[in-house]
């Protein structure tokens, strides 16, 4: 039976759960059901590594990670090193019900924040470069940014991937995570979700080899058509569908474009 991994790439608030890839894996079973599914969240995976080790104790070493400048400068040593990271995940997965409960909250949230914005800085800096072809990512920086991910492609072997950009913050780590499957698996990589309908998908197709196929809009139709063969990419000339043909970008948009914050889809590879 042919796999089909579907993943949510980092980074988005963790309080934002990937509902479009589980709307998704479901739309898929219902209509294809000789395909098997799996989704992952490597978002909340990587937030779960840096507090606490994600269960395995093995907690992320961000300023280890990073060839160039680590997360020091900006980040307590105490959130990475010192357990506070593990008091921290306790606290935000457990509703308050007392006043010092709550202020205990909004100070770890206060926190939460800023790991954040330093983890997107970090994300931004060093991914940016691997992408653009203008510099490498070495494995254990590929392991403490996409382990999560790369372990599940790894034990799935999925025939096709699928990666769902709900907003900018994740464009950037969906295409490194892309660029390592390809090579590493060699897979048919599929973009889509949110962020796709306001993008250039022509542009994205050309620019970045490593991408194969862009759903533009909804996915819950097109991606089992494509699936189960009723949508042939040599022929296939519209319908919010991307893709590579003998180096040609061909495709064409929807008739209408969705609202910002639709639900995400998927895209693959030619």
């Amino acid at each position: 039976m042919p796999r089909l991994l579907l993943l949510f790439p980092p980074l988005s608030p963790p309080t934002a759960p990937p509902l479009g890839i589980a709307q998704l894996k479901a739309s898929v079973q219902t209509r294809v059901p000789t395909w098997e599914v799996r989704r992952h969240d490597a978002n909340l995976d990587l937030f779960n590594r840096t507090l606490d080790g994600g269960g395995g104790g093995v907690r992320v070493r961000w300023c280890e990670s990073c060839g160039r400048h680590g997360l020091a400068c900006a980040l307590p040593s105490s959130l990475t090193a010192g357990g506070r990271g593990e008091d921290l995940h306790a606290i935000l997965r457990t509703p308050p019900t007392t006043t010092a409960q709550r202020d205990n909250y909004i100070t770890a949230a206060r926190e939460f924040d800023q790991l954040f914005f330093c983890l997107r800085t970090c994300l931004e800096e060093t991914l940016v470069p691997f992408i653009e072809g203008r510099g490498s990512l070495d494995g254990e920086s590929a392991r403490a940014i996409f382990g999560g991910a790369l372990d599940e492609a790894e034990a799935y072997q999925p025939d096709m991937v699928g990666i769902s950009v709900l907003g900018e913050t994740g464009l950037t780590s969906a295409l490194a995570l892309a660029a390592l499957l390809k090579d590493r698996h060699g897979l048919p990589v599929m973009l889509g979700g949110a962020l796709m309908s306001h993008l250039d998908p022509r542009q994205l197709l050309e620019v970045f080899p490593f991408v194969d196929v862009i759903f533009e809009g909804e996915a819950e139709d097109s991606l089992p058509g494509l699936l189960e063969g009723e949508l042939d990419l040599g022929r296939h000339k519209g319908g919010g569908l991307y893709y590579k043909n003998d180096g040609e970008v061909v495709g064409g948009p929807l008739l209408q474009r969705p609202a910002p914050g639709g639900s995400s889809g998927c895209r693959s590879r030619s």
